[in-house]
């Protein structure tokens, strides 16, 4: 089992922003502490962020043109087929970053075995933060993002906490202005991972509830660049609201009696039409 992972919020992002636009809803509400957790991310996650990182974004009421579009983007997650009062929306995002220079060398792992690697001399900087054991490095790429490598030794226990680990020390590193940096190296990286993201199934606006929630992602470092690509597909069930209407008994039913305070049923009925008999007292 591999004990590699990686993680996106922005597609999640992204597909709950399209859902509620379709349902004609500002908000999402949580049922759970994931969920929670999510959405008070997605509140500091803007609109133009996904134009900025040029995301795709698809909704349809088919889940065949959803798996469609998610095959033709190179991700094999697939949509359960959705019912008449459901459907689907998916998200991909595509980084390509490519280094300045590099060159190959290897690396020997702490498991003994002998990698091939990567060593970067342009573009680097050095940062430490209180919250890593270690130095963090940041190797800026061709087309302006910045990746940062810290050893972390420990797994995550989750795609979650990986995240948030992530958020911290994002917001929490220092630049070593005065430190001498002569080169960052390390292993190359191939990885494609489904990360469970079932959790976000429940989480409701109005009457319209998450029924499905799939997630891939795909991370590669090499001599070239990185490559992150991550997809995040959704079902919603639109709920039907129901207008003011009579409920009448008028085929066999069950009636049963609770008194608050009493655990089980004290008195049940199965009435068919046997008993419709007019009762005189």
């Amino acid at each position: 089992m591999s004990k590699s992972m990686s993680y996106s919020v922005h597609p999640i992002a992204a597909a709950l922003a399209k859902a509620l636009e379709i349902i004609q809803s500002k908000t999402w509400t949580a049922k759970n502490e994931n969920q929670r957790n999510l959405l008070a991310t997605v509140e500091n996650i803007s609109t133009t962020d996904f134009q900025t990182l040029a995301m795709q974004t698809i909704a349809s009421y088919s889940a065949e043109e959803i798996n469609d579009f998610l095959a033709q983007n190179g991700f094999d997650i697939k949509l359960s087929k959705l019912s008449g009062n459901e459907f689907g929306v998916a998200s991909i995002m595509k980084i390509l970053m490519t280094w300045m220079e590099s060159s190959s060398r290897s690396i020997h792992g702490g498991d003994g075995t002998n990698y091939q690697g990567v060593k970067i001399k342009e573009n680097i900087a050095l940062f430490d933060s209180p919250f890593s054991l270690g130095y963090i490095g940041r190797i800026t790429s061709k087309e302006g993002f910045d990746i940062y490598l810290t050893r972390i030794t420990e797994k995550p226990e989750n795609e979650e906490k990986l995240f948030t680990i992530a958020q911290q020390l994002m917001n929490n590193k220092n630049s070593m202005v005065d430190a001498s940096l002569s080169s960052i190296s390390f292993p190359e990286v191939n990885m494609d991972c489904k990360p469970d993201i079932s959790w976000l199934i429940g989480m409701h606006a109005g009457q319209n509830i998450i029924s499905q929630a799939l997630m891939q992602t795909k991370f590669t470092l090499d001599k070239t660049g990185a490559k992150a690509e991550a997809a995040a597909a959704i079902g919603v069930r639109k709920c039907i609201v129901m207008s003011d209407t009579d409920l009448v008994m008028d085929q066999p039913f069950m009636a049963w009696i609770e008194k608050p305070g009493i655990t089980v049923p004290v008195f049940v009925a199965w009435c068919d039409y046997d008993s419709w008999n007019q009762v005189t007292r």
